[in-house]
């Protein structure tokens, strides 16, 4: 349940989240009034970032990367067979979109992979390219898949390939100026 405290019927919540605030998550009245205060504060910061970057005539890229392995149920919408699934890549582009809709802040979202045994990262693909086909064609979304061979790399280790990878500059991809990274999840 979207609680009122995550919506418009809260007056301070910022208008640029428009979609649920979802988690699975059991959460005290002080939890809840935390996490609102971040959400307010996030929307300020950005706007902030963005006034700044409009008054130099400045853009820039943010990149998100997310580590995937064998996170295939979490990723995948849910469905009459699976109403557990978490929905996770759709809501990430979701709040990213929200994150940044109207700034001066472009941005890419990458889930990186290696050896994951349910093949999480063609489940990504196939919410990408029913949702967001758009995104999935230009590479604003996509999956960087880890070929070296060897034992599977932790989160630490596809993070730090993947963060090459944004920062690097090449035909139709302009480089990132800020990394982050977050679990593939939505809590």
């Amino acid at each position: 349940e979207r609680l009122g405290e995550f919506t418009a019927e809260c007056k301070d919540w910022p208008l640029r989240f428009k979609d649920p605030v979802i988690t699975p998550w059991t959460m005290t009245r002080p939890q809840v009034k935390a996490s609102q205060a971040h959400f307010i504060g996030s929307a300020g910061n950005i706007e902030a970032i963005h006034r700044w970057l409009k008054k130099f005539k400045f853009r820039v890229k943010v990149a998100v990367i997310m580590a995937i392995q064998n996170d295939k149920e979490m990723l995948l919408p849910p469905d009459e067979e699976h109403p557990k699934r978490g929905d996770a890549a759709r809501l990430s582009v979701l709040e990213v979109e929200e994150v940044f809709a109207g700034t001066n802040i472009d941005w890419e979202i990458v889930w990186v992979s290696h050896n994951s045994r349910d093949e999480s990262d063609k489940a990504v693909e196939s919410v990408m390219s029913t949702y967001y086909p758009q995104y999935l064609a230009s590479g604003k979304t996509r999956v960087l898949r880890i070929t070296q061979s060897g034992p599977t790399l932790a989160k630490g280790g596809k993070v730090r390939l993947a963060a090459i990878d944004v920062m690097e500059e090449r035909p139709g991809h302009p480089a990132a100026d800020l990394v982050l990274v977050t679990d593939a999840d939505t809590t």
